[in-house]
């Protein structure tokens, strides 16, 4: 048996003809690479100062679902914990006494990266009257359920308005710092606008007031915001520490591999942060050697990995609604880290498989998907803390109505094809 290597194919072709495979492959990668940027950038390239918030959602779909997802997604963890180190932020979610259960704390983790998803990915279309469709069915609502869950959810509690922006900011500028610090190019000042205008529409939808302007100027507010209240506070801690430990959970214990993902993790957070969660500083080699790998992987996705061809997305891209016995259909997300919320119990083999991992120690027996954690699936209108998944259920339809400019109908109503 022959086996492949560098030095055989040099070989069988000779080193003028593989010098010319590699760099056919190089200019083809190249071409490949930046053809979904430069085609986005053709078509929206002179619209940048009126993008519409469609235009805005595909074109943020080329940072976050092809070209970077990793790094743009890290982005966006990154400044979701930065409101974790605002000790008013901080200290409303501690009091709630919803995450001190690892459970709860996956939940909510999940929930959010749905949600968040589901407003960015899914159509912000508001219907006029005159552009109501014949068929209702047609339409795909997801994005209004998810932010009036939301607006539902916050309603319970007393958050300062200036908390909301905050939060609000740090999805916007998450993105595109994760992109400096993380990916294989910077975000194009086109990218920036989009995903600016984009959350500038999520914001108006939750009634957050004093929205800046500009990118600039919101970039200014937020900066100015965190010099003044993001400081070390117990509470911050008391938030950071059980979610990193759920963040780290799939990793095994063995050879000490968690322990260091846990300490990667902390090398990851710019130092007014680490600060304000009371972390403790890592040692500069380690931090060193973290951002070094960064840094290859980016070289590697620039110059010599092909581009992805389907998108990375955690939600289906188009919900079909298939529920054979009556119920209201349900959706699943297409990825059950860090707990298994939302997924299907295993049957025959893949059940097998989930005992066989418990007994050899790479999963815990309380982590097989199962009731608990809801393997049934997930509807927007029930996301959040399970205490309240039984409840807001006809409030939220309903504004997520208003927002879309027709009253759903359906299933999305709650409504089965029997109703």
């Amino acid at each position: 048996m022959t086996t492949f290597s560098l030095q055989s194919l040099v070989g069988e072709l000779g080193w003028k003809e593989a010098l010319s495979v590699g760099l056919g492959y190089l200019a083809l990668q190249h071409v490949l690479r930046w053809k979904r940027y430069n085609d986005i950038h053709r078509k929206f390239g002179d619209k940048i100062d009126r993008l519409t918030v469609q235009d805005a959602q595909e074109i943020a779909a080329l940072s976050t679902q092809y070209d970077m997802p990793t790094a743009v997604g890290t982005g966006v963890a990154v400044g979701f914990l930065k409101t974790h180190a605002i000790p008013s932020i901080s200290e409303l979610l501690v009091n709630t006494g919803q995450l001190s259960q690892l459970d709860a704390i996956a939940k909510r983790h999940v929930d959010t990266g749905i949600m968040i998803e589901t407003w960015t990915s899914c159509p912000l279309s508001k219907i006029s009257p005159s552009e109501k469709p014949q068929d209702l069915s047609s339409l795909d609502p997801r994005a209004y359920l998810a932010i009036a869950r939301v607006n539902w959810l916050h309603r319970k509690y007393k958050i300062s308005n200036d908390d909301f922006l905050y939060t609000l900011s740090m999805f916007v500028i998450g993105p595109i710092r994760g992109a400096e610090a993380w990916g294989w190019r910077t975000l194009s000042p086109l990218e920036c606008q989009a995903i600016f205008v984009l959350w500038c529409e999520v914001g108006r939808l939750m009634n957050i007031k004093d929205i800046p302007d500009t990118l600039e100027e919101l970039i200014t507010w937020a900066e100015a915001y965190e010099e003044r209240y993001m400081v070390p506070a117990i509470t911050n801690h008391q938030l950071i520490v059980p979610l990193m430990e759920v963040v780290t959970s799939p990793m095994t214990t063995l050879f000490g591999w968690r322990k260091l993902w846990y300490r990667i993790f902390i090398c990851l957070q710019p130092d007014r942060l680490r600060v304000a969660l009371m972390l403790p500083e890592q040692p500069r080699l380690l931090t060193s050697f973290a951002n070094g790998t960064i840094r290859c992987i980016a070289f590697y996705l620039r110059y010599l990995a092909l581009p992805l061809v389907w998108p990375r997305r955690t939600i289906p891209e188009v919900f079909k609604p298939n529920s054979s016995d009556g119920s209201l259909p349900r959706m699943r997300p297409k990825a059950f880290n860090p707990k298994p919320w939302y997924k299907p119990e295993p049957q025959g083999l893949a059940r097998l498989v989930e005992n066989v991992k418990v007994a050899i120690g790479l999963q815990n027996a309380e982590d097989v998907p199962g009731p608990k954690f809801r393997s049934q699936g997930y509807r927007l209108e029930e996301l959040g803390p399970i205490r309240y998944e039984d409840y807001g259920h006809d409030e939220v339809i309903r504004e997520a109505g208003e927002m879309l400019g027709c009253p759903l109908s359906g299933h999305w109503a709650r409504k089965n094809s029997g109703s």
